[in-house]
């Protein structure tokens, strides 16, 4: 960075992208991973809130020291180091490996400032960063067992060749379609779209892709509930290969 840009990033203050920091501290983490799940940012270690420049000794100590904070973020931030004169400059660009958190848990960037999401709001960032999939998400609506239907479970599980000897909670949570949500258990996207009773009042409009492979005799009985959705209101595709 030159000097007439550093200039200029002291005057303009901290904001989204610029965060001053007197010296490291136990705050350093949290705005590492806050930059990482945003659009990026610089740290300016030697620098108080107001702008004022102390310093800070730039020693090899004081590198490895930020180096191994980033390390130490799950999972590990990326960051550039440079120097002006007496300020440490901690250049972290946005995340490629989202989201970020750091041992007090998971932040982002909200103008000057760092915000801790809460646990909604890291399912719905995770969602929107395309780490949560639609058929693992869950419906606080859908209740076990007031939602089953217990005749397309017994039928999956009949022309699947599975045995109910362990009772059908415990079948549906090894199949991934069961999970505990606010109140209790519930069945995720996919557990709805197979197994309640009434799929389209949960999903109207959700698309189900159904494949059938060439070939494998069985691949027509394994798909048909999800065709009778249809009946649901929900929309379905078929291709074949």
């Amino acid at each position: 960075m030159s000097q007439q840009a550093f200039e200029a990033s002291i005057q303009a203050g901290e904001s989204e992208h610029v965060e001053f920091k007197r010296n490291v501290n136990s705050d350093m983490a949290r705005e590492m991973v806050a930059f990482a799940n945003s659009s990026g940012g610089r740290i300016f270690i030697g620098i108080d809130d107001d702008g004022a420049i102390p310093g800070v000794a730039v020693t090899n100590e004081l590198k490895a020291r930020v180096q191994s904070i980033a390390r130490d973020c799950d999972p590990p931030v990326t960051v550039e180091l440079e120097t002006v004169g007496n300020v440490l400059i901690v250049n972290v660009p946005e995340g490629t490996n989202k989201p970020y958190r750091c041992s007090n848990g998971f932040y982002i960037r909200s103008g000057a400032s760092c915000v801790k999401l809460t646990t909604q709001e890291i399912r719905e960032f995770m969602k929107s960063e395309g780490k949560l999939h639609f058929d693992k998400l869950i419906t606080d609506s859908a209740e076990f067992p007031a939602v089953l239907d217990e005749s397309a479970v017994n039928r999956f599980f009949r022309l699947g060749g599975i045995s109910g000897v362990i009772g059908t909670q415990e079948l549906l949570t090894n199949l991934g379609v069961l999970d505990k949500g606010a109140s209790g258990l519930v069945l995720n996207n996919a557990g709805v779209l197979f197994f309640a009773k009434d799929a389209a009042r949960t999903h109207l409009h959700s698309i189900v892709d159904c494949v059938l492979f060439k070939g494998i005799q069985g691949s027509i009985s394994w798909i048909e509930r999800l065709f009778s959705l249809t009946c649901s209101g929900i929309s379905m595709r078929r291709s074949f290969l």
